[in-house]
């Protein structure tokens, strides 16, 4: 494992009970990485995303943090993910 990269398994849990998963329910397949520091090792860095997607924006309190699809996979626990890359935040208005 890379240094500094929290365990798969710690950032989601859910996937230990992933064997025999439905399809509308396929699992994690994308890395959330880069961004504010404090963001390091939240559990939605792992998430499932669609195919042709190549931007995710997650929704963090008051903010939006935003994500660029890079084109590398790796792979973590034996599952492979796309990497996205966090581009930017935005402010939620009021």
């Amino acid at each position: 494992m890379e240094p500094g990269l929290t365990p798969l398994l710690d950032l989601c849990p859910s996937l230990n009970t992933l064997e025999g998963m439905e399809m509308n329910n396929p699992g994690p397949n994308a890395l959330l990485v880069g961004g504010p520091d404090w963001s390091n090792d939240e559990p939605w860095r792992v998430r499932h995303v669609k195919p042709e997607q190549i931007t995710i924006k997650v929704n963090v309190g008051n903010r939006y943090e935003h994500f660029q699809r890079t084109g590398q996979e790796v792979v973590r626990e034996q599952r492979q993910l796309n990497v996205f890359e966090w581009s930017h935040s935005t402010f939620v208005a009021e």
